[in-house]
């Protein structure tokens, strides 16, 4: 998300790139069809663990303000898969690299 929102190829906020192709139908929001699964898959986004929650935000927020160092260990990855699909589009782009069960990767330079 933030390399995306680093690029001039994507859009310039990091919630414009989260919920870029979001669609709706009938006034909802249609399930999956959006560039990050997490955003647009119907799952009850609610925190249970408040403490954690918080934890997190304030680690985002001191990313963001430059309190605290964004390192990129995707190497500058815009677009990432899970490793059990095979995405047609996975063949144009470089790979970068592998985190646990997501492969990563750039526009083929």
């Amino acid at each position: 998300v933030m390399n995306r929102e680093a690029s001039p190829s994507f859009p310039n906020t990091i919630c414009a790139v989260v919920k870029q192709g979001q669609r709706y139908k009938n006034g909802k929001m249609v399930l999956h069809r959006c560039q990050f699964s997490w955003y647009c898959d119907g799952k009850d986004d609610t925190p249970y663990n408040t403490e954690k929650y918080q934890e997190i935000l304030d680690l985002i927020e001191s990313i963001l303000y430059n309190e605290h160092p964004f390192i990129d260990i995707t190497d500058g990855a815009l677009f990432y898969h899970a490793d059990y699909v095979n995405p047609s589009w996975a063949k144009t782009k470089q790979r970068t690299t592998e985190i646990n069960d997501h492969i990563f990767y750039r526009w083929d330079t």
